[in-house]
C-alpha cells in the first residue's frame, strides 16, 4: 500500500515528495510522528527544550535541591574568609582529617594552619575567588568548587558544611611530607 500525501505535508516534516509516496503507510505513520515530536521536544538552536541553558555551563548543585541553599551559604563564607586570609576562619570551616588530593591527610587544626599556603595554595584560592556561588556542584560526593579543587560536605554527626577535600598543585602525586 502506498501511501498519498499532499506536498503542503511532506514539506512539513521535510520528506521530498517523491519518496513520501512510497514509503509504505505505517512507516510514514512512524516517522512522521518521530519527526514532529523532534521538532516539539528541540527548539531553533537543536537544544532541548525541557532543559533550559545553564548559565554555569553545566550541572550545579540544583541535583541536591534541599541542600544547595546551605550549601551555598556555606562558600560564602568559606570565599569571605580565604579573601581576607582569615586562616582561623578557615580551619574552623575543615573537617578533619583532610584529605589532600587523594593521598594525603592533614589530622589536625594544628597541622593544617602550620600548611595553610601549601594546601590553600593559589590555584585553590583563585577557584574559589572565580567560583560563581549559583554554580556550585552537587552530587552524592558533595559539593564542589573549581573544577574540584575544593569539596565540602555535611555529615549526620555534625549537619553545618565542612571542607572535606582540597585537590592543588603544590604536593604532587607521590610526594610525602608533612
Amino acid at each position: 500500500m502506498v501511501m498519498s500525501a499532499s506536498p503542503a505535508i511532506s514539506s512539513i516534516i521535510a520528506i521530498p515528495p517523491q519518496v513520501f509516496y512510497k514509503i509504505p503507510r505505517m512507516n510514514a505513520a512512524w516517522i512522521a510522528t518521530v519527526l514532529a515530536v523532534s521538532a516539539m521536544v528541540t527548539n531553533g538552536v537543536g537544544q532541548s527544550a525541557a532543559t533550559p541553558v545553564s548559565p554555569c555551563g553545566s550541572e550545579t548543585a540544583e541535583s541536591r535541591l534541599k541542600d544547595t541553599p546551605k550549601a551555598m551559604a556555606f562558600f560564602e563564607k568559606l570565599r569571605a574568609a580565604v579573601d581576607r586570609d582569615d586562616r582561623d576562619a578557615v580551619a574552623e570551616m575543615v573537617q578533619f582529617p583532610l584529605r589532600v588530593n587523594g593521598k594525603f591527610r592533614i589530622a589536625t587544626r594544628k597541622e593544617f594552619l602550620r600548611v595553610y599556603d601549601r594546601v590553600f595554595d593559589t590555584k585553590v584560592r583563585e577557584a574559589i575567588k572565580r567560583q560563581r556561588t549559583e554554580c556550585i556542584f552537587g552530587n552524592w560526593q558533595g559539593f564542589m568548587a573549581g573544577r574540584g579543587d575544593v569539596w565540602f560536605e555535611y555529615t549526620p554527626k555534625d549537619q553545618n558544611f565542612k571542607v572535606i577535600a582540597v585537590n592543588n598543585d603544590r604536593w604532587p602525586a607521590g610526594a610525602i611530607d608533612n
